[in-house]
């Protein structure tokens, strides 16, 4: 849902993040982790509801270097991290009703490479264990949308989010991921899509509102298993298979799984498979760089859904995706590691519509680093999302008689991240929400936010 990279030889950490418009909160960027002399790992560069904003340099956190400890924990294979995000939504005008509400997540974790903690017997192999505390109010019962105005919203519990376990193989070329955890930060992402706070920023509604109870994403982990390949300097490919219901419940009852601890494998629930090629350029920091991406992706769900019209069950549900972005303009001297300039990205999605909620789903936009002179680490955004109601769903209502169809919902978000300190952020924002919850009868709302985040 927050992801930029962040790396630094030798010892770094960098996670997710997630989003809203009278919003207080704490932005993240995406992420690879490397413990000592261990491989990278992607943690999940999912969207602005990652907290954990890692510069590489342990002594860049609110609590500091704890005299030297986080360092030397850290050249020794193990990374503890904490971060907080809060955030105020305002609803000012339309929607259902007004009303302001706040929302926080408390986001910890472990990282260890048990390559050096095991002496050298097991190298390339990765573990982290972390969980989440949401707590607070949503907002959507006041405006009425489908997409979820914020990243962070779930249900207010403490959960076991990540625990899993990575090997690298062939030099550091394929990585396989096994255990309980989430592909939101790794399929179907954009670097620049993670500034923005809007919930299909992060996981896009074209395969969250087309698979059961929104799958391997924010904020529930799912039993899976997860392949990286490195197919060449310039094509990676990402293949996964997940548990087919993410709240072991096909109601999508929160509690049956609350806590993140209710293990359960059945047929009826299904398999969730995703396969992805990422086309990618000039990755290597280097001043006339301009990097970009283009990816193609499918997604099949074993399990049975029902017609919108007959409601027969059919056998599986499928999409495909495309994903690209581009750095377009760079400043001049502007630093290798963090280039200003500007960024657009695109993202779109189609599933069968007479079992599926939207037909396609489209969202694109562009970041600006750096814009305002002597705020070089800020960024300023604007993006939209349109999803579009699937024409099954609308003739379904058609004979049942339904006053108003369903027809989209779209949404404009304007963001500014002011980077304060490194481990501090604040971001201000407004969301514009067409037609919430995809109906014509639901006024059009006006959402001001204020977003914290802080990396403990």
């Amino acid at each position: 849902m927050g992801p930029t990279r962040v790396t630094a030889a030798g010892k770094t950490m960098a996670r997710r993040r997630r989003r809203s418009v009278a919003a207080l909160a704490v932005a993240a960027t995406s992420a690879t982790t490397t413990l000592a002399s261990g491989p990278s790992v992607e943690i999940d560069p999912g969207s602005s509801r990652d907290p954990l904003v890692e510069t590489g340099r342990e002594r860049d956190h609110l609590t500091g270097d704890w005299g030297g400890t986080r360092s030397r924990l850290v050249g020794r294979g193990v990374h503890i991290s904490a971060g907080h995000i809060g955030e105020t939504l305002s609803v000012v005008r339309g929607g259902r009703h007004g009303g302001t509400t706040y929302r926080g997540l408390l986001d910890t974790g472990i990282d260890l490479d048990l390559g050096p903690l095991t002496g050298g017997i097991w190298p390339g192999a990765m573990f982290r264990a972390s969980s989440l505390w949401v707590h607070g109010d949503s907002l959507r019962a006041r405006v009425g949308d489908d997409l979820g105005l914020s990243n962070i919203e779930g249900h207010g519990t403490v959960r076991l989010y990540d625990l899993w376990i990575e090997q690298h193989a062939f030099a550091d070329r394929a990585a396989l991921r096994v255990g309980q955890q989430v592909v939101d930060g790794e399929i179907a992402t954009s670097t620049y899509s993670t500034l923005f706070i809007h919930g299909d920023f992060g996981w896009p509604a074209f395969i969250g509102a087309s698979v059961r109870n929104n799958g391997p994403a924010y904020p529930v982990g799912v039993l899976g298993a997860r392949l990286k390949v490195d197919l060449s300097p310039a094509f990676t490919l990402r293949t996964a298979v997940f548990d087919g219901d993410s709240h072991d419940d096909p109601t999508g009852d929160p509690s049956v799984n609350q806590h993140g601890t209710h293990f359960r494998l059945t047929g009826a629930q299904g398999l969730l498979a995703f396969g992805e090629l990422d086309w990618h350029w000039q990755r290597k920091a280097a001043p006339e760089a301009h990097p970009g991406s283009l990816k193609a992706g499918i997604w099949w769900h074993t399990g049975e859904f029902a017609d919108h019209r007959t409601l027969a069950p059919h056998s599986g549900n499928h999409g495909v995706h495309l994903v690209g972005e581009q750095l377009v303009w760079r400043e001049s001297g502007a630093l290798e590691s963090s280039p200003q300039g500007l960024g657009v990205f695109a993202r779109a999605g189609t599933s069968p519509g007479d079992r599926s909620r939207y037909d396609v789903v489209v969202d694109g936009g562009l970041n600006y680093h750096g814009l305002l002179p002597g705020r070089d680490d800020d960024t300023f955004g604007i993006g939209f999302v349109h999803a579009q109601a699937s024409g099954g769903l609308r003739r379904a209502q058609v004979l049942a008689g339904t006053a108003v169809l369903s027809d989209h919902e779209t949404v404009v978000e304007i963001a500014y991240r002011a980077q304060l300190r490194p481990w501090w952020s604040l971001q201000p924002g407004v969301l514009i929400v067409l037609h919430p919850g995809s109906s014509a009868a639901t006024p059009d709302a006006v959402v001001l936010g204020l977003r914290s985040s802080l990396t403990f």
